[in-house]
């Protein structure tokens, strides 16, 4: 049975695992359908040293917030939460952000996607935050249909460009 629990710094050597199959199948799904993000998306030489610094940084210094999809032991999901502050002209000082969402591939359609953002809200309402984001490439329809069931709207379009 899959539980739902919150990460820990133990935790890290897993999560890191996980996340490089969430950067392979992105990689192999968005930036197929949109070869010009390729050049936005290459990862660094040592990415995956500096998303477990990240991560590390994220949880001792309670900025973040990480929860785990688990099955007798294994780790199969994961979350990654943050509180962000919005610029200062806005009445909304901070925001809750889910920075990372991943579900490894024999585990979808078992709702761990949306049990692992209820733990997220759980912590963002802890933490008096009552307004959350999610980014997601548009080159991504199945993520953005899950977060237009979850409740969210498109809010600005971020566009890119070379100079």
């Amino acid at each position: 049975m899959v539980t739902i629990r919150p990460g820990t710094l133990k935790d890290i050597v897993n999560v890191v695992e996980l996340w490089e199959q969430f950067m392979g199948e992105h990689d192999c799904a968005v930036v197929k359908k949109n070869p010009k993000l390729k050049e936005y998306t290459i990862k660094r030489k040592d990415a995956k040293t500096r998303f477990k610094k990240f991560l590390t940084k994220l949880i001792e210094t309670e900025e973040g917030y990480l929860s785990l999809a688990e099955d007798n032991g294994k780790i199969v999901g994961y979350n990654l939460a943050r509180i962000k502050d919005e610029i200062p002209i806005f009445k909304l000082e901070k925001m809750g952000q889910i920075a990372d969402l991943y579900v490894q591939k024999d585990y979808r359609g078992q709702r761990l996607s949306s049990k692992l953002r209820d733990s997220a809200i759980k912590w963002f309402k802890n933490n008096n935050i009552d307004v959350m984001s999610i980014t997601v490439y548009p080159d991504n329809p199945h993520a953005h249909s899950i977060y237009k069931k979850w409740g969210f709207m498109e809010f600005k379009t971020e566009m890119r460009r070379k100079i």
